[in-house]
C-alpha cells in the first residue's frame, strides 16, 4: 500500500526475486526475507504493478519519509491510479497471523510489515500487501492527502481525489486504513506499530 513512512536506506533487492522461490537466508534491506517493498522502483502501467497512470519514485517531500510516489502527468481529480485484484501477484492478501508469518517468517520481517501492511474495512481481518508498494505516504484530508483507496467488490482502485499538477507527490491518510485486530497484536509484541498506528499519532 505504500506505507512508506519510515524507509530504511538501503540496497533495493533485484525485481525478479520477489517472484522467485524465497531463500530463507536474510536478503532483505530490513534484514529479513526478500518482500514486495524491497524493489519500490517498478512505475510501469499495467497488468504486472496495476498502475494506470505514469509516476515516478523519489525522495518525498516530508521529512524521514523515505521514498515517495510521484504524478507524471497532470491528473483530474477521480482517476484512477492503481487497480488491483486481491489475493493476486501485485496484491498479497494474508486471513491469520499464521499466514503471514509462513510467508515472512523472520523477525526482521515485522519492521517490513509494519511499514507496508494495511487492511480494509471492506475485507475485515485480511491484511494485505501491495506487490510492487504503492509508496504512498501520510497526510490527512484537508491537510494534502490527495488519494485514497476503495475496493469495488475484490476489485482494489486508488483514486485521486483531487486535481493534482505534475509533480505533486501521492499522499494518503493512513487512519483511513482499517485496524486488523491480530496484526496490531503481532506487531504490538514486537514493539511496532502499524502504518495505522502511526497515521492515529500524526496530524
Amino acid at each position: 500500500f505504500g506505507s512508506s513512512h519510515f524507509n530504511r536506506k538501503a540496497p533495493c533487492a533485484s525485481f525478479s526475486q520477489l517472484y522467485s522461490n524465497m531463500d530463507p537466508r536474510p536478503s532483505s534491506r530490513y534484514g529479513g526475507i526478500v518482500a514486495p517493498c524491497d524493489d519500490p522502483l517498478p512505475c510501469e502501467m499495467g497488468a504486472r504493478t496495476g498502475l494506470q497512470v505514469r509516476t515516478r519514485i523519489g525522495p518525498s517531500n516530508i521529512p524521514r519519509a523515505g521514498r515517495g510516489r510521484f504524478a507524471e502527468e497532470p491528473l483530474a481529480q477521480g482517476t484512477v491510479l492503481r487497480r488491483q485484484q486481491m489475493c493476486s501477484s501485485n496484491l498479497l492478501c494474508f486471513r491469520s497471523e499464521e499466514e503471514l508469518r509462513a510467508k515472512f517468517p523472520l523477525p526482521e520481517d515485522l519492521a517490513m510489515l509494519a511499514d507496508f501492511g494495511f487492511g480494509a474495512e471492506q475485507h475485515e481481518g485480511i491484511i494485505m500487501l501491495d506487490s510492487p508498494p504503492t509508496m504512498v505516504n501520510h497526510a490527512v484530508a484537508g491537510k494534502g492527502a490527495n488519494t485514497e483507496f476503495r475496493f469495488e467488490g475484490d476489485e482494489k482502485l486508488v483514486v485521486v481525489t483531487r486535481d493534482m499538477a505534475a509533480g505533486e507527490e501521492f499522499l494518503q491518510n493512513y487512519r483511513d486504513q482499517r485496524k486488523v485486530d491480530w496484526f496490531e497484536a503481532m506487531l504490538r509484541n514486537a514493539d511496532l506499530i502499524s502504518a495505522h498506528a502511526l497515521g492515529e499519532t500524526l496530524c
